[in-house]
């Protein structure tokens, strides 16, 4: 049998201002210059079909920085009890 397909798209911007509005704010985490976070939220993200996460790095202050990050998503996908 062929591996599924994901259903899933990765997009980045660089080039954006403002904080997004609308949804729910998860949580927040403040992570300390060359400090190394890991997470693991263990299925406490679910999405329905359609949906969406927004993840959004900034720095700190009033006066924008620039920084580096290297970001990592894992996912399963399943087909929900009503779908075909």
């Amino acid at each position: 049998m062929p591996h599924p397909v994901p259903k899933v798209g990765v997009q980045f911007n660089q080039n954006v201002t403002g904080v997004p509005v609308g949804g729910i704010n998860v949580f927040d985490r403040i992570v300390s210059s060359g400090a190394t976070l890991v997470s693991e939220e263990d299925g406490k993200l679910i999405f329905p079909s359609g949906g969406n996460l927004v993840l959004l790095l900034t720095s700190p202050g009033s006066v924008p920085m620039t920084f580096s990050a290297i970001v990592a998503f894992g996912w399963w996908e399943e087909k929900g009890k009503h779908c075909k």
